[in-house]
């Protein structure tokens, strides 16, 4: 949590389930009783998770997740997967629950069985989810394991000669048993993506980009430059053509 810390992460207070604890980019450990929850996400995760399953008693949960570049618009992509999904659906009973779930201003997102099931799946468009750190033809493939199905796949991933070509094998396999045409196979690493994950400021940053600019830039073109820089506490110093932006301290 130290290092999550020092990389620009904040410190927030964290529980679930009766555990309490704390949060820190990508690590959140909680504690109840005698036990100890850790949950590590993103690239954390991938880099470390070695070393909390070596202390661990038990793994109630494990993500494996594969991002490939298609080489296709993404949300085509996804709605292929979907129909492709829903036919086996309809075909056989006993396949998994079928179903998506779409944003106003985004694709769908493909769903495969239940979450509390012991295997649960998404497919969805990488680059409308997480934006220009990923390409246009980026689709997600995550499978969620829960249960006694975690902590055999959790196994079966520490003791893999190549962690990168085992999680490939799983995902590729869950997907390709639930009739859906991928565009890869189970050895083929060349086209998987995977940018860094990005701290809290960075991630702030972006909101600011996509969601403030816009509102900031209308309100600039209107000549109100000046008072958009009082409302977000900010002075402006100038000198001829040139702007130079201080921080106003309060106080």
């Amino acid at each position: 949590m130290v290092q999550q810390h020092r990389e620009g992460n904040e410190v927030k207070p964290w529980g679930m389930a009766g555990f309490d604890g704390f949060k820190c980019g990508s690590i959140q450990v909680g504690t109840r009783g005698h036990e100890t929850i850790v949950r590590l996400t993103g690239g954390y995760a991938a880099n470390t998770w070695r070393r909390y399953y070596a202390l661990c008693d038990n793994v109630s949960r494990i993500d494996l997740q594969t991002t490939v570049d298609v080489g296709m618009k993404a949300s085509v992509q996804v709605a292929r997967h979907y129909k492709q999904a829903a036919r086996a659906r309809k075909k056989d009973g006993r396949f998994p629950k079928v179903w998506e779930c779409r944003d106003s201003d985004g694709p769908a997102t493909l769903y495969l069985g239940k979450r509390v099931s012991e295997k649960f799946a998404r497919v969805y468009d990488k680059f409308a989810e997480a934006g220009a750190e990923w390409p246009e033809s980026a689709v997600r493939y995550e499978l969620q394991c829960n249960g006694q199905t975690a902590s055999i796949v959790a196994a079966k991933l520490f003791k893999a000669r190549s962690e990168l070509l085992s999680i490939t094998s799983h995902v590729w396999t869950y997907f390709h048993d639930r009739a859906l045409c991928l565009a890869w196979s189970s050895a083929e690493v060349d086209n998987i993506c995977c940018p860094r994950k990005s701290s809290d400021l960075e991630r702030r940053l972006s909101w600011i980009q996509k969601a403030v600019r816009p509102s900031v830039q209308l309100l600039v073109n209107a000549g109100r430059q000046d008072e958009v820089l009082k409302a977000l506490g900010l002075s402006v110093a100038r000198s001829g053509k040139i702007h130079n932006i201080k921080l106003a301290k309060a106080g």
